[in-house]
């Protein structure tokens, strides 16, 4: 990707854009910023704004992390009976 197409593609984000992207609420984005898990806003002038390539990382992080451990979830929710032979 070239960097003019980089900076077409990367927008700053408001925080309902933000809430629409993550499908959290503000209180959840508020606490997982104070605790050093999700990305922090910039200022600008009075605003403040997402950068939208950090909460892309964020999101692809996080859904990264679920699919490597969804084979093991998957395996231990064996239904009732699955091995009965009776």
């Amino acid at each position: 990707m070239t960097h003019q197409a980089e900076i077409e593609t990367r927008r700053m984000l408001r925080l309902p854009d933000v809430l629409a992207r993550t499908g959290m609420s503000r209180s959840w984005v508020y606490r997982e910023i104070d605790a050093g898990r999700f990305p922090k806003p910039e200022k600008m002038g009075r605003a403040i704004r997402w950068d939208s390539k950090a909460i892309d990382a964020y999101l692809a992080s996080i859904l990264g992390r679920v699919s490597a451990q969804l084979p093991l979830f998957l395996s231990q929710q064996e239904p009732e009976g699955a091995g009965d032979a009776s």
